[in-house]
Formats: C-alpha cells, sequence, structure tokens
C-alpha cells in the first residue's frame, strides 16, 4: 500500500498548441538544482509564497536561506524547471529512515502563477516521484492548506489525506 499513487491525465489538453508545445519542453527542462540556482529559486519561492493564498513574509535573506539549506540537506532531493534563466518552478524535498523504509518529505513545491494550471506541476510532480521512489522512498509526506488550490492539485495527482491525522504548530516563546 502506498501513500501516493500515479495519476496519468494530462492537464495539457485545453492550451493552444504553441502553449501546450512550450510546456512540453519546459517538463523536459526539470532538472536537479544547482548551486548556482540557489538566487533564482530563491526569488522564485518568495514570488509565490508572498502571494495570494499564502500571504508569507519571505525576505530576500530569509529566502535564499531556506533554499540553501534544502540544496544542504542529507540525501536532498531538490528539483527545478527554468525558463529563459528564470527558475519557473521547483519542488524541495529530501529523504529520510522512518520507521522500517525511507520516506521523501516534501518541503516546498511551487510553480510561478502564469505557469499554473499548464501541467508543469503535475510533470514536476511525477519526476519527484520517480526521483524518490529511486532513492528507495515508500511515501511522500507533505502538508498544504486544506481548500486551497494546491490542496485540490495534489488530490489530482493522486494523494490523500491520512486517516484523521493532523499537523500541530507551536509557537516558540
Amino acid at each position: 500500500m502506498g501513500f501516493v499513487r500515479r495519476h496519468a491525465a494530462s492537464t495539457l489538453n485545453y492550451l493552444s498548441e504553441g502553449e501546450s508545445e512550450v510546456m512540453k519542453n519546459l517538463q523536459n527542462e526539470v532538472r536537479f538544482m544547482r548551486e548556482a540556482d540557489i538566487p533564482a529559486v530563491a526569488e522564485s519561492l518568495r514570488t509565490v509564497f508572498n502571494g495570494e493564498p499564502w500571504n508569507d513574509n519571505w525576505t530576500e535573506e530569509s529566502a535564499l536561506e531556506a533554499v540553501q539549506d534544502h540544496l544542504a540537506m542529507p540525501k536532498s532531493l531538490c528539483l527545478v524547471c527554468f525558463n529563459g534563466g528564470r527558475c519557473v518552478a521547483a519542488s524541495l524535498s529530501n529523504i529520510r529512515a522512518y520507521s522500517n523504509q525511507y520516506s521523501a518529505y516534501l518541503n516546498e513545491f511551487f510553480v510561478l502563477p502564469e505557469y499554473q494550471g499548464t501541467g508543469l506541476a503535475t510533470a514536476l510532480f511525477e519526476r519527484t516521484e520517480l526521483e524518490a521512489k529511486a532513492r528507495g522512498a515508500k511515501v511522500i509526506f507533505f502538508s498544504t492548506t486544506k481548500g486551497s488550490r494546491a490542496f485540490y492539485f495534489y488530490k489530482k495527482v493522486g494523494c490523500f489525506t491520512v486517516g484523521d491525522g493532523v499537523l500541530f504548530v507551536k509557537p516558540l516563546k
């Protein structure tokens, strides 16, 4: 039994022929993140998560530090997609032992707003699954906001919530 199931439906059907071809080419450009990519990935992270619906308060410094930390994690699995020198999507995760298996922890996953709904997120998520599985992971864990566009995307690609599990947060004073 796996927590993540493959979803084969294509989201490129509604794009014009030219747009569809551009997105197919971008999907082929999903690659492992390199140290030189950090500033561009950090800038895109800020763009996505400082906007709706997340409304975070990422600074240039905090985004750079977060992306650097992801790449430096043991067993990091960081994938990116660039278009014209601009990071348009990223999947920042790591693999670790959990119980009697390896698990992937998807820490950040984002696609710039103008690329959402094009199939790029699906391609990036599927590549994340493929790479995590190749590293021995049996499951991908992550969280998102219930009812958000991201929530419905994850359901569409075969993810599901776990029973009556909850995510706790405790501010540290």
